[in-house]
Formats: structure tokens, C-alpha cells, sequence
């Protein structure tokens, strides 16, 4: 009775979760959509939607149960990278060696290359 808890304030105000904000935001676009065009823009969205939301959904579950079949693997290859020696270009390098591919770096900075090189030498022994 009386003022409620902090606690029980907080746990009144809970955010939803993250499914239920993304069916709220695809409502709120369809019901904007409807009010503001034609019924057969309407009804192409709604084919649209039913036919590529459970598509790409799909996909992605797939891809994750069953990585080969979707993402090709780098081991063995060679890749060859410019600007490999800095910021991204070096990131994704040590990336391609950890997953064991061959790597020829290109950078104008020979001090940075060598840099590069050492890290990615040690990403490629993990």
C-alpha cells in the first residue's frame, strides 16, 4: 500500500524484448503503408513480406546448423590484400590467418608491413 518500491517500479517498467519491438516496428510499417497508398501496393508488401521474411529467416538458421554449405572456407588459399598493413586491412588479415589462408600484404609503409607481418604470423600459429 502507499508509494510503490523502486524495485517494484523497475521491474513494472521492463523493456520488451527484442522480437516484440521488431513485430511492433513491421506493425507500425505495414499500418503506415496501408493508410498511405493503394491497396495493390498494400498487397505486394504483404506477399512480399510473406514470402522474404521466412526465407531469409530460414537462411540464416541454416547457415548457422550448417556453416559449409553457405560460407566458402579460405584454408589453403592464397589472399592477397591491399593495404594490409593498418587499421581494417590488418584486422582482416590476422582474420584470414587465424581461418588458415596464405596472405601476400600490400602497403606502402614498409616499417607498418613488418608489423603486420608479426602479428599476423602469430594469428596464423593460434
Amino acid at each position: 500500500r502507499g508509494r510503490p518500491s523502486r524495485r517494484h517500479l523497475c521491474e513494472a517498467i521492463q523493456p520488451p524484448d527484442s522480437q516484440m519491438l521488431l513485430y511492433a516496428a513491421l506493425g507500425a510499417v505495414v499500418l503506415f503503408f496501408c493508410v498511405t497508398t493503394s491497396p495493390q501496393a498494400v498487397a505486394r508488401l504483404l506477399l512480399h513480406l510473406a514470402v522474404w521474411l521466412p526465407y531469409h529467416c530460414g537462411r540464416h538458421v541454416a547457415s548457422f546448423l550448417a556453416p559449409s554449405f553457405f560460407w566458402k572456407s579460405v584454408q589453403g588459399e592464397v589472399v592477397v590484400l591491399t593495404g594490409g598493413a593498418g587499421g581494417i586491412g590488418k584486422l582482416i588479415a590476422t582474420k584470414f590467418a587465424a581461418a588458415g589462408a596464405t596472405l601476400v600484404l600490400i602497403d606502402k609503409s614498409a616499417e607498418l608491413l613488418d608489423e603486420a607481418r608479426k602479428a599476423v604470423e602469430a594469428a596464423a600459429r593460434r
